[in-house]
């Protein structure tokens, strides 16, 4: 089996099933009618947001982000109490709140829910940036997403984990659509060599960007130290292997 085909195999092997993505559907749909049923939360959207929105979530191991926003009108004082428990409703498990939203399992899905409404920068700021993530990637196809699920599998390994610093999904995803923007890569192999060969020559300015032209408005992620070192060091290691004839596959295949 050639490189190419493992890469292949892999992508397929991460990819959420049809019944992976239709638990992520009824899990959101059993919050939207829980949060429909509390007169006092006035929902006006519910979305799905995350690696799961963009379609780059890796088959049991990715939690549902949804973004509600809420109705102008909407009181917000001590509103994660308010979705804490009115979530208990549908969760299976304790709902736990955190810093901006609210985390619960339903239906056998972890998700977190941001509650937020027009008018509140910081929040709503976070919840626009969201979608506009999703907006950018989901366009993308099979390879750009099996890719990005690729990669993600490549930063978690037991050897790479220990040093990532918890990059995040987003900063992955965010470089890959430059690659793809600027290359064309029809092959997995392609794309790896494109996203390794890109932090290798442009050394990862502290703040990473991208113009979405759709929205005209920037996203962008700032690299720690430890994120950035490790990046740079184990990509520069990937690139070597992946460039060797025949390719040395011990960067992501033990």
């Amino acid at each position: 089996m050639s490189f190419e085909d493992r890469l292949v195999s892999l992508a397929k092997k991460l990819k959420p099933s049809i019944s992976d993505i239709r638990n992520y559907n009824a899990a959101l749909n059993s919050v939207s009618k829980c949060l429909d049923g509390n007169k006092n939360i006035l929902k006006v959207e519910i979305w799905k947001c995350g690696s799961i929105g963009k379609g780059t979530g890796i088959k049991g191991q990715s939690d549902l982000d949804a973004v509600v926003l809420l109705s102008p009108k909407q009181d917000m004082e001590k509103i994660l109490e308010r979705f804490q428990t009115t979530l208990k409703g549908c969760s299976t498990t304790q709902s736990i709140i955190r810093k901006r939203s609210v985390n619960i399992t339903v239906r056998g899905v972890h998700m977190d829910v941001l509650p937020t409404k027009y008018g509140l920068t910081d929040d709503l700021g976070r919840a626009q940036r969201s979608m506009k993530e999703v907006a950018e990637i989901a366009g993308y196809g099979d390879l750009f997403k099996g890719s990005a699920r690729i990669l993600k599998y490549w930063r978690d390994l037991p050897e790479n984990s220990p040093n990532t610093g918890n990059i995040p999904s987003f900063a992955i995803e965010l470089i890959l659509v430059r690659c793809f923007k600027s290359n064309e890569p029809e092959t997995f192999t392609d794309s790896l060599k494109l996203f390794f060969e890109y932090i290798k020559d442009s050394e990862l300015k502290d703040n990473l960007q991208l113009f979405d032209s759709r929205n005209r408005s920037l996203v962008s992620y700032n690299f720690s130290f430890p994120k950035k070192e490790f990046l740079l060091s184990e990509s520069k290691n990937a690139y070597k292997k992946i460039k060797t004839n025949p390719i040395d596959e011990t960067f992501i295949f033990k």
